[in-house]
């Protein structure tokens, strides 16, 4: 039988399994740096813009490189989301669908990702995120202002 160990054996019972496996890498995201920084550039506009909580990325950019969608939701307390984005006679809010749909083509334009950007109540985002399986990372607090600043 060939000895596993050259030059002799450990002595402790161990049995050798080969080279250690290399690490898997853990990502934030799955977003090219490039596109990410026109996010955190854009949230930062948004964040300036509107009273909110928080910009954030969520969706499956976040675990997947296989996304479909690059999900974007500005947080808002729910009674400055409900002033903001009254609800019509039919229970619609036409402002709120106007507003996101602008602000995903926007970001679309700043990025060259296909955002999905909504505007959601503080409840309703508390609810599903953050958690294992729907965690978010917020956006717009980096921002780069370029060499020629230093």
């Amino acid at each position: 039988m060939e000895n596993a160990y050259p030059g002799g054996e450990r002595g402790d019972g161990a049995i050798p399994m080969g080279p250690e496996p290399a690490p898997t890498k853990k990502r934030a995201d799955y977003l090219p740096p490039q596109s990410l920084f026109g996010l955190h550039s854009a949230a930062h506009e948004v964040m300036k813009s509107y009273d909110s909580l928080g910009v954030y990325l969520v969706g499956s950019c976040l675990r997947s490189k296989d996304y479909r969608d690059v999900d974007v939701r500005c947080m808002m307390r729910d009674d400055d989301f409900e002033a903001m984005f009254p609800k019509d006679a039919n229970g619609h809010r036409p402002r709120w669908m106007l507003t996101c749909l602008s602000l995903s083509a926007w970001f679309r334009q700043v990025t060259g990702l296909p955002v999905d950007f909504q505007f959601q109540k503080q409840t309703l985002a508390n609810a599903k995120y953050p958690s294992r399986e729907h965690p978010r990372n917020a956006l717009g607090y980096y921002h780069w202002l370029g060499d020629a600043a230093a």
